[in-house]
């Protein structure tokens, strides 16, 4: 069943659609009605999941909004539904600030260089640069993310990610699935209240893409606060906790002169996450309990495998979601260049949470829709995670791609 997405609003009133069109055939669209509508229509029939449920019925043109001094382009008008929208071509970015083939190159280099190198490359100025990467942070993240007949997924992964802003502690409250950002909100504390403010986004835009959508699962770090987040949010989610997690509170935990030890405790523990049914891990967790006892000599390592051991009937939640996520190893590698991203533009550049949210919503949806490395693109048909996680691309450019699917 397709699901039904509302058009892009951006934070100042508009609303967008993105169509592709030649960019050959775009005079001829913003002067001709009868072309453009025709152009429409062709539009409505290929890809409907992009265009407003009015449209179908029932639209009018409403003139043009005044032509750019940037691109000496004027944007067609479309009322519908009791709304105005503005017709983007595909090949130019948001707020007209340049043709996508123009500046793809550069923001897709954003995910690992500043702003200030970009522009010593691609020319311009860093603020360009800035904005142009900001201006992605209006379209929603889910909405954009998940295309076509593509179901948002009900088992996810959830965690916060420490950093600064304005030289204090921040936070950003991360959902992934399936190898894609799902949502992204800076916070100033890690309370339960700011939690489910920040975990909340995620669910409104999840709401307006799917009313019904309830996920059935969760894997969180074990962060009470964040555990209460989620089951303020969706009061069925079935929270797992992330084994990965217990088992780094005792690496962290081990001397050197315990190598020897830890090296087996290591393959015992991994070995209780290979079972494949709970009988088997509460048989494997209990002799592993039995031989630390023994073998371990008192320490804080041993203190934090005993806490992992009683946690027994909580790993074994898993065994009724097999399809849920069991580590946050995934989130983790997401994380890494999230971490890597604030670190070379040497955190946030705003002063308040707002802008800073933008900048790191526009960073999670560039990396959701830019190429993967080439070496795991080999095994994949699609070059991006998005391309992977839906089956689908509506354009060969990464950032057209992007456009058009967050219409």
């Amino acid at each position: 069943m397709a699901q039904s997405k509302n058009t892009t609003k951006t934070q100042n009133g508009d609303r967008v659609i993105t169509i592709m069109i030649n960019k050959s055939d775009y005079n001829a669209f913003e002067t001709d009605i009868a072309f453009a509508r025709c152009l429409i229509a062709k539009a409505i029939e290929e890809t409907p999941e992009l265009f407003p449920e009015s449209m179908s019925v029932h639209y009018k043109f409403n003139g043009h909004i005044a032509r750019s001094k940037k691109t000496n382009m004027r944007l067609r008008l479309i009322e519908t539904g009791g709304h105005n929208y503005r017709i983007y071509p595909h090949f130019m970015a948001s707020y007209m600030r340049g043709e996508t083939s123009s500046i793809s190159d550069a923001l897709f280099l954003c995910r690992w260089s500043p702003y200030w190198a970009i522009a010593e490359v691609f020319g311009r100025n860093h603020m360009y640069w800035y904005r142009c990467h900001n201006s992605l942070a209006s379209k929603s993240i889910i909405g954009t993310t998940i295309q076509k007949d593509t179901r948002i997924p009900v088992d996810i992964v959830g965690d916060e990610h420490h950093s600064k802003l304005s030289g204090n502690k921040a936070y950003i409250a991360t959902t992934v699935a399936k190898g894609c950002f799902l949502g992204v909100e800076v916070t100033n504390t890690c309370d339960e209240k700011e939690l489910t403010e920040a975990y909340g986004v995620f669910k409104e835009e999840s709401l307006q893409l799917d009313l019904n959508y309830k996920p059935n699962s969760i894997n969180l770090d074990g962060w009470q606060a964040g555990n209460k987040a989620w089951k303020t949010l969706f009061r069925s989610i079935t929270i797992i906790s992330c084994f990965l997690h217990g088992f780094i509170k005792v690496r962290d935990r081990a001397l050197k002169k315990m190598g020897f030890i830890f090296h087996q405790l290591s393959e015992k523990a991994w070995d209780c996450y290979r079972a494949e049914d709970k009988r088997s891990f509460s048989q494997r967790i209990r002799r592993l309990k039995e031989w630390s006892e023994v073998n371990v000599p008192e320490s804080p390592m041993k203190v934090n495998l005993l806490k992992l051991c009683k946690k027994n009937k909580q790993w074994q939640v898993f065994y009724d979601h097999p399809n849920a996520y069991r580590t946050s190893n995934m989130l983790d590698r997401l994380m890494g260049f999230m971490n890597r991203y604030l670190d070379k533009n040497q955190t946030f550049h705003g002063k308040n949470k707002a802008v800073s949210t933008n900048t790191i919503r526009a960073f999670s949806l560039i990396y959701n829709f830019s190429p993967s490395c080439p070496d795991y693109r080999r095994k994949e048909e699609f070059k991006s995670p998005v391309g992977r996680l839906n089956n689908h691309e509506y354009h060969e450019n990464w950032l057209s791609n992007l456009l058009i699917a967050g219409s």
